[in-house]
């Protein structure tokens, strides 16, 4: 919805529950609280409380394009006062007087510009106008590469050195992100927002993929968290249940075939939440009257006969059609 129709909605609401309120004043006790004017006492404070999230929204919206819009200039001004600054600590030097730790004394003076400069680089969508006019290509890198084979100005350096620090590479998509929007895995790799989505959401359909994992190191979902819509993180808690589970039981009906998880034994059937599919608990098959028919000694007979060898985490059976015993 657009910004201005959505202050509109809301500015309504408000007048609405105002007007609500003030008709309900008159007609009950002073001193108690209908439940219906109590619904609307809490209504009305919801919609304050959205009405203040919304005006936060625009400021930081706001800001966040003046700092993109004079993300370059700023930066080379800053750039331009360190050079000052080195300037002076070796002209004191040479004068005979020895400042302590220049470099310390420079890395406090930076150290205020250090919230400034993220915030550019989170934001650095630099319009056409504000770029140098020299340039000509963003590499993957993150370095900025000009036309003239001599030496650079100090917004172009300014600009190089802030995309340097700001953005970092995908080990997936092998493409330069701003750093706020990367996640680092626990064997030191990023990857983009984008593809640590695809990378979880790859695994929900291949089980061999799961844990979605760098290096054979799983991702954390605390960490990873951040980069997940809420679907994606339900259905991240909800495949780890289903990993963790060494006798899992799904849906009887093989279209809907759903996970269902851990429930007390003392259940003689299970519903399926998505069909309704009631199933038995013990043979894993629809719900049935009598003593289940126990098919499991048939087909360990025939895993028997055949060669098969049952897996002692999943309890499935493995044909080996080539190599050595070991299985991972």
């Amino acid at each position: 919805m657009h910004e201005p129709t959505e202050e509109l909605v809301l500015r309504l609401m408000q007048d609405d529950a105002k007007c609500a309120l003030g008709l309900m004043k008159g007609k009950e006790r002073s001193d108690q609280m209908t439940d219906h004017e109590l619904a609307l006492t809490e209504w009305a404070r919801e919609l304050r409380h959205c009405a203040c999230t919304f005006e936060d929204y625009k400021m930081a919206k706001s800001l966040a394009t003046a700092v993109s819009h004079d993300g370059v200039s700023l930066t080379a001004a800053t750039e331009e006062e360190n050079r000052a600054f080195r300037d002076r600590m070796i002209a004191l030097q040479l004068g005979g007087l020895n400042p302590s730790t220049p470099d310390q004394l420079l890395g406090q003076k930076n150290a205020a510009m250090a919230g400034l400069t993220g915030l550019v680089g989170s934001f650095n969508t630099v319009s056409e106008q504000s770029k140098p006019t020299d340039t000509i290509e963003v590499r993957r890198s993150g370095f900025i590469e000009t036309e003239s084979p001599g030496a650079e100005s100090s917004k172009v350096a300014a600009a190089r050195n802030l995309d340097c620090q700001t953005h970092l590479e995908c080990v997936a998509c092998m493409e330069a992100k701003p750093s706020f929007d990367v996640f680092k895995a626990t064997c030191s790799h990023y990857y983009c927002r984008g593809c640590t989505g695809r990378l979880v959401r790859d695994s929900f359909v291949d089980e061999s993929l799961f844990p979605p994992k760098c290096c054979r190191v799983p991702f954390p979902l605390p960490t990873v968290k951040a980069f997940l819509d809420e679907e994606v993180i339900r259905r991240f808690e909800e495949k780890t249940v289903e990993h963790n589970d060494f006798n899992r039981t799904y849906c009887a009906n093989l279209p809907c075939s759903r996970y269902l998880p851990p429930a007390p034994m003392a259940l003689t059937t299970r519903l399926c939440p998505s069909c309704n599919t009631e199933i038995c608990p013990t043979c894993k098959q629809r719900a049935h009257a009598g003593i289940c028919v126990d098919g499991e000694v048939e087909i360990l007979k025939m895993a028997e006969v055949e060669g098969w060898q049952r897996c002692a985490r999943c309890r499935n059976m493995v044909e080996l059609k080539g190599g050595c015993n070991h299985i991972t």
